[in-house]
């Protein structure tokens, strides 16, 4: 027997209607936004050609508060997998500082972006810099809900 496989030897993998209907929705919700937006600015039409279709969202901005030493982030609206990698970068460009976490516009919390705040907790914890959750919405809390979770920076040390 050969150790080595053959992709045509493998049967044609087909997605579900439902994420194929999925899938369409996105795009079509993509066209429409792109379609307005050349609408209200002419110059639209030039910049939709230079951005891709699915482009993500900005995933936080970061600044100093008025209190002086204290970093604020303020989560976007859609934290999925797309935003996963732009809030790695914001919460290490941060560590060190003390923290506070704005989570009052997120509309969704994905599991991949909520390992991230889990693990920022246990890392603030393990260095010894305060990080707080301030803000979070009733969407934000019943997603942590959902994942069994009431704060993530607030677990006790396993």
């Amino acid at each position: 027997m050969s150790d080595t496989s053959r992709t045509d030897d493998l049967p044609e993998l087909t997605l579900p209607p439902e994420i194929l209907a999925m899938m369409a929705s996105f795009e079509a919700a993509a066209s429409d936004e792109a379609e307005t937006a050349q609408e209200s600015d002419p110059e639209a039409e030039d910049k939709a050609e230079t951005l891709p279709l699915l482009e993500a969202p900005p995933v936080a901005a970061v600044g100093e508060a008025a209190s002086g030493d204290e970093a604020v982030l303020v989560l976007a609206p859609v934290l999925d997998i797309t935003a996963a990698a732009p809030l790695h970068a914001a919460l290490l460009a941060h560590r060190g500082t003390p923290l506070r976490v704005e989570a009052g516009e997120v509309k969704r919390l994905g599991g991949q972006c909520l390992q991230l705040l889990l693990s920022a907790g246990r890392t603030y914890a393990a260095d010894r810099v305060p990080i707080r959750l301030q803000g979070a919405s009733d969407a934000f809390r019943r997603d942590l809900a959902l994942f069994g979770i009431a704060d993530p920076f607030q677990l006790d040390a396993a």
